[in-house]
């Protein structure tokens, strides 16, 4: 059997392609958010370098190009994943608390235009109207 077919019939086994995929999703039953970013990060990278053929990985490693699946190189994609997990993680909890300042805000807005119309049209004090409203937004 020449090398093409070998390459052709591994590159199309939908049973092992298919249990490959199912060992994946295994290793990720019970890991948090930030280690399931990190290893599936690790499995893409491997899977990808396992499809070259052993001249393709002779000829990458020939021009430098690091093996993912080597100890270093997977401590690197840890790092760097859980890295850039940590940086999503801490700017979507900024966004949240933008968000709930603004609505913060808002309210604070809304309930010192509400005081003023009110003063205007009922009378009253505008001190102990703001007072009021201090009240309701702590």
């Amino acid at each position: 059997m020449s090398a093409e077919t070998r390459e052709f019939l591994k590159q199309h086994d939908i049973v092992k392609n298919y249990l490959d995929k199912i060992a994946d999703e295994s290793a990720l039953v019970g890991l948090t958010d930030r280690e399931k970013e990190i290893t599936k990060a690790v499995q893409d990278l491997t899977r990808e370098w396992e499809k070259n053929t052993p001249e393709v990985t002779a000829w990458l490693k020939a021009m430098g190009i690091v093996d993912p699946t080597s100890e270093a190189a997977k401590q690197k994609i840890v790092e760097v994943t859980g890295a850039l997990y940590d940086n999503k993680q801490a700017a979507e909890a900024n966004k949240q608390a933008i968000q709930e300042w603004q609505g913060i805000w808002k309210t604070a807005g809304d309930g010192v235009a509400s005081t003023f119309a009110s003063i205007l049209v009922n009378g009253g004090s505008l001190f102990g109207g703001l007072k009021d409203l201090a009240k309701q937004t702590v």
